[in-house]
């Protein structure tokens, strides 16, 4: 699998309780040529992070977000590690 980039800055586009369902957007992104991490973070339990990324700076996470947006992903831009 292609490997996120170092970046500090994300565009987070799901959340999951099934690790498959992470998976299976992660497999569609980096089809579509994102550059995706699935993180584990816990919130009421195990949580699934599905995030694009990283970008060097917030203006490039934004123009991914739009890129997103352009093929139907809802997102939105956080920094640092996925919690």
């Amino acid at each position: 699998a292609k490997k996120a980039a170092r970046g500090g800055y994300w565009v987070q586009v799901g959340a999951f309780k099934e690790d498959h369902n992470a998976e299976g957007l992660a497999r569609k992104l980096r089809a579509e040529g994102f550059s995706v991490e699935v993180a584990q973070v816990t919130r009421d339990g195990p949580m699934h992070v599905v995030r694009v990324g990283g970008y060097p700076d917030r203006a490039r996470a934004t123009a991914a977000r739009a890129a997103l947006q352009g093929k139907g992903h809802a997102g939105f831009v956080t920094k640092g590690p996925a919690k």
